[in-house]
């Protein structure tokens, strides 16, 4: 009788503690809104520290004039560890017509690189630090079918540096918005890591990020988010900015913080060094003097043709963007961008990254970045 007491004890015990242990976990609310962050999809209370599940009827959206393709959530869904909101995003089509596609341009099947992606890097585990090597990127001038791209730049203008930006400008802004959500689906074809078929080519750091999203970032390696590299605060979060994939790229979410809304730039004193090189501090480039991000010289041309790009491609508005970088008026870009960015387009020249990159691009978004495909256009533009 005594041994049976005693197990009755044990066991109510070991029932309490488990009924204490779960009740000191908090529970967090976690919602998944549509697209307008207002309207709830799904709702319920997670468990601390449980994976964050979407239980609901699968996300649509529909209208008179457009056709919606749900895309995934504006983040990575992850574990709760607070009160979370999860929007909905979308891409859109025309439904009276294709996708409108620039003047001059062609079937996205007929935009093919010419070379084999370049696997020669040795893949580094996903904990590795070690410096990207040279061979990483292979400089070359061109990309895909020569007649093709002749045909996508069949009505630019070069007699002057102003005519050729206005009719790069009339061929690249009108794109097809792949949406926020949208940009996870595009870094899938244009941000593969040589070597790899399911891991994302970062520009920040060294470590192996593989298909996804994440969040909470407490140290580098923690996770991978989408970088604008012109910062979203600067146009004011506006679309179709925002989901530009040629400016968006997927990097380490703790180094992407670091940078935050600074300016790129050269640093001879930097206060923040990330484990692949990249640099935060004052400016030592003539023209600023504030704290810019300086990336490693592997990408810095990246950088520079990105910036080519926003500029021409968004030069009906990018003169309210401002920041010492972005002015109204021919060239768009002030004199300390100018500068910097055609030393580093010279210094880092075109790659088969770039070139595959913006192939991708164009299946998604029916763009080009012209100063990929004709970096020429830059000396026309911007000076020798």
């Amino acid at each position: 009788m005594k041994i049976k007491k005693l197990l009755l004890v044990v066991s109510v015990l070991t029932f309490s503690f488990i009924l204490f242990a779960c009740s000191s976990k908090k529970t967090f609310k976690i919602s998944f809104l549509q697209d307008d962050a207002v309207t709830i999809l799904y709702s319920y209370d997670a468990i601390e520290g449980s994976n964050i599940e979407y239980k609901g009827v699968a996300p649509t959206k529909t209208d008179n004039d457009y056709t919606y393709v749900f895309a995934g959530w504006d983040h990575a869904l992850g574990v709760a560890v607070n009160d979370e909101a999860f929007i909905a995003q979308y891409t859109k089509t025309p439904k009276s017509s294709e996708p409108s596609l620039p003047s001059g341009s062609i079937p996205t099947t007929t935009i093919i690189p010419t070379t084999t992606p370049i696997v020669t890097t040795t893949a580094t585990p996903s904990t590795t630090t070690s410096s990207p090597t040279s061979s990483s990127k292979t400089t070359t001038t061109t990309s895909g079918n020569p007649s093709t791209i002749d045909d996508y730049y069949l009505n630019v203008d070069t007699s002057s540096g102003e005519a050729l930006l206005s009719s790069l400008f009339r061929i690249i802004n009108p794109h097809t918005d792949v949406g926020y959500g949208g940009l996870w689906n595009v870094f899938q074809k244009s941000d593969v890591k040589p070597g790899y078929t399911d891991v994302y080519w970062d520009m920040y750091s060294n470590y192996n990020y593989k298909f996804g999203a994440s969040s909470n970032y407490r140290k580098e390696g923690d996770g991978v988010n989408r970088e604008h590299s012109v910062p979203q605060s600067w146009f004011n979060e506006r679309s179709p900015m925002k989901s530009d994939a040629f400016h968006v790229y997927p990097t380490d979410g703790y180094v992407n913080n670091r940078r935050g809304n600074y300016l790129y730039g050269e640093t001879d004193s930097p206060t923040y060094t990330s484990e692949n090189g990249s640099k935060l501090g004052p400016s030592s480039f003539a023209g600023y003097s504030g704290t810019v991000f300086e990336p490693i010289d592997e990408y810095k041309g990246d950088f520079a043709r990105t910036y080519f790009y926003m500029a021409t491609c968004y030069s009906d508005r990018c003169g309210a963007w401002g920041h010492d970088v972005f002015k109204n008026g021919f060239p768009y870009l002030t004199n300390y961008a100018v500068s910097l960015f055609t030393k580093w387009a010279k210094e880092d020249p075109v790659s088969e990254k770039e070139i595959i990159r913006n192939n991708a691009i164009y299946e998604f978004q029916h763009n080009r970045n012209p100063f990929i495909d004709h970096p020429e256009y830059i000396d026309i533009i911007y000076g020798a």
